[in-house]
């Protein structure tokens, strides 16, 4: 290897090295957040499955209350 192509190899690394350990603390943060995000969305879906829940049981109750046989509407 030439001595100028070292020497320039040596200054540049360094300089690599920080670049690709401040990316890797951004991916970390990302996939941290998206982590919280992810979680956060799934209690919401479970909140609203749950609340689905029961607007389908309280609307088979109310069908149920309005087609019983011998009940009048009106």
């Amino acid at each position: 290897m030439r001595p100028a192509r070292a020497c320039s190899m040596s200054r540049t690394a360094p300089v690599i090295m920080i670049s690709q350990n401040r990316q890797a603390a951004k991916d970390r943060l990302d996939a941290r957040l998206d982590y919280e995000t992810n979680l956060r969305s799934e209690s919401e879906i479970a909140a609203l499955h749950e609340k689905i829940d029961t607007l389908q049981t309280e609307i088979a109750r109310l069908v149920g209350i309005s087609t019983r046989p011998g009940r009048r509407r009106g």
